[in-house]
C-alpha cells in the first residue's frame, strides 16, 4: 500500500487503476462528491457454492462509511454477518460518446469500486439515526411524514456499516477521442449526449382517502443525481426540441470501471 495524505486515499493492489489512470481519483472530497450523487449500488461476494454473485441495493454515505441495511436472512446480509470480503460498486453516466468509429464510442462517467467488510450496527438509538440518514438520502424531506420506527421494526432490520477505506473512483470527461484520420472526415458526426435521471410526476395510491393532498416535494421530487422533470426545460435549454434522453445508468457501472490490475 502506498503513502496517501490523509485527504485521500491509499493505493493498493485491488484500487490502483491500471487502464487510463489519468482518470483515476483518490482525492476524499472527490470521491464523497460522487457517493452522494447516487443511491444505488451493486455488492458483490462469493456464495457457499463458490459462485460469484452481485445484489443491486440502495445506499446512503454517513461520514467515512456507508450505510446499508436489510433483512438479516438475505444473503448479501449473511456475508457481512461473517466479516467476509465483499466489494461495492456506484456509477454514474453522465453522458454518451458519439464518436466516428464504433471502437471509439464511450461514456462520461464517474465510478467508484470499493473494498471491505461490514460492521453489523447493534445499539438501538444508533440503528436509529442511520435509518434516518439513509431516508434522508434516498428520499430527501421525506422523514419528518414517516410514523416514528418501531421497536419491532429495528430489532428485525440489520443495519450495517461498510468502512471507506480500500477504494478509487475513476472518471471521463469530454469529446470523442477520435483519431486525427476520422476528425477530417467531414461526412462523419460526432457528439456527446448528455443524461439525466428525472422524476416524473407521482401517482397516488389507491387507498389515500379522497381529497388527500400530496406534500409539497412529491411533484418536485430531487434525490440524489436526480432532478424533477419541470426544471429540466430551465437547466438544461440547449437540448433537442424533439425530447430528450433520460438513463439511469447504474447497472452500466461493472463495465465502464475497468479496475482488473492486469490492465
Amino acid at each position: 500500500m502506498s503513502a496517501a495524505p490523509a485527504s485521500s486515499y491509499a493505493k493498493t493492489t485491488h484500487t490502483t487503476v491500471n487502464r487510463n489512470p489519468q482518470r483515476a481519483v483518490y482525492d476524499k472530497e472527490e470521491v464523497n462528491s460522487v457517493l452522494d450523487r447516487a443511491f444505488l449500488c451493486h455488492v458483490s461476494y462469493v456464495n457457499a457454492d463458490g459462485i460469484p454473485v452481485t445484489i443491486p441495493t440502495a445506499y446512503a454515505r454517513d461520514g467515512d462509511a456507508l450505510v446499508f441495511h436489510g433483512s438479516p436472512s438475505s444473503g448479501m446480509m449473511k456475508h457481512f454477518i461473517k466479516g467476509e470480503m465483499l466489494c461495492v460498486e456506484i456509477a454514474i453516466v453522465e453522458a454518451i460518446v458519439m464518436a466516428r468509429a464504433a471502437r471509439k464510442n464511450s461514456a462520461n462517467y464517474s465510478s467508484v469500486v470499493a473494498f471491505g467488510r461490514g460492521e453489523i450496527v447493534t445499539e438501538e438509538q444508533e440503528k436509529h439515526r442511520l435509518f434516518k440518514v439513509f431516508t434522508d438520502h434516498v428520499l430527501p424531506e421525506r422523514w419528518p411524514d414517516l410514523r416514528p420506527v418501531t421497536a419491532a421494526e429495528l430489532s428485525g432490520t440489520m443495519v450495517v456499516r461498510f468502512p471507506l477505506e480500500e477504494l478509487s473512483c475513476k472518471q471521463r470527461a469530454g469529446p470523442p477521442a477520435d483519431t486525427a484520420g476520422d476528425k477530417g472526415n467531414s461526412s462523419l458526426y460526432a457528439c456527446v449526449l448528455p443524461l439525466q435521471t428525472v422524476s416524473l410526476p407521482h401517482v397516488p395510491n389507491h387507498d389515500l382517502p379522497v381529497g388527500s393532498r400530496p406534500p409539497a416535494y412529491a411533484d418536485r421530487f430531487a434525490g440524489p443525481g436526480i432532478k424533477p422533470l419541470s426544471t429540466l426545460a430551465q437547466s438544461s435549454p440547449q437540448w433537442p426540441t424533439t425530447g430528450a434522453l433520460f438513463l439511469a445508468g447504474a447497472a452500466l457501472g461493472i463495465a465502464v470501471h475497468r479496475l482488473v490490475v492486469s490492465h
